[in-house]
């Protein structure tokens, strides 16, 4: 069994209540941009969107940044994890679209390393980052400044197109953290946690202070049981 299906199994059984909503969330959201005439193509999957979830309130991330907008799947997703730890999400984009509300995450219109540059001026600084697009060695420059050393990173699309993989490899070369962790990969298929299907091709990156070992997954699965009965299996593929 891989780290990242030992991970999910050890860890969702906690939040299943929690995971289940924010599903509802994904897909009333989803519906109001379809209202719009939005369809959020190649956006991401609610499977994936449930995966950050996850990493955000497990790990108890309060300081988010999401890169490439679109529609808001991931931007709502992490906002609602976020706050649930006392945080907030920002997410950046330079095309708006229109589709956060107003209580929601707050959007900045442009690219990510102006964004960053922004965050940098106010003083914020970021435990948690998704990206969808490819960062610029700008980017990297500035995400040595604005993250925390302990920042836990996420990528969409690995091993379905070659998006993912070149994100990653932009990371791996330009970040002066990268070093400090290391990448968890999917396996291209989800795992489901009693009916919640988690993950498809979010491969993510832990600092090495943060990778749970042998013993920790072992506590950790013990918890999950203590919560009941939960019936742990593999999800068939899933069309994207």
């Amino acid at each position: 069994m891989t780290f990242n299906e030992t991970f999910i199994r050890a860890t969702a059984a906690a939040y299943l209540d929690e995971l289940r909503s924010a599903k509802v969330a994904i897909f009333r959201h989803a519906d109001a941009c379809r209202a719009k005439g939005l369809t959020g193509e190649n956006s991401t999957s609610h499977e994936d969107a449930l995966l950050l979830y996850l990493l955000v309130r497990h790990f108890k991330r309060r300081f988010v940044l999401d890169v490439g907008t679109n529609i808001g799947i991931t931007a709502m997703t992490l906002h609602i994890a976020a706050t649930k730890n006392g945080g907030s999400c920002v997410t950046c984009d330079p095309t708006d679209y229109s589709c956060l509300p107003t209580d929601g995450p707050r959007f900045v219109h442009a690219p990510s390393a102006d964004a960053l540059a922004q965050l940098q001026a106010e003083g914020r600084t970021i435990d948690f980052a998704f990206f969808d697009w490819v960062p610029d060695q700008r980017t990297l420059d500035l995400m040595s400044g604005v993250f925390k050393s302990d920042a836990i990173l996420a990528v969409h699309d690995y091993a379905i197109n070659a998006k993912g993989e070149a994100i990653i490899n932009a990371i791996d070369s330009g970040y002066s953290f990268a070093y400090r962790g290391e990448w968890i990969v999917p396996e291209i298929h989800p795992t489901e946690v009693d009916g919640v299907a988690i993950n498809i091709c979010t491969a993510y990156w832990l600092p090495f202070s943060l990778r749970l070992r042998g013993n920790q997954i072992e506590r950790l699965v013990r918890r999950a049981r203590r919560f009941g009965s939960v019936c742990y299996r593999r999800a068939g593929p899933v069309g994207r």
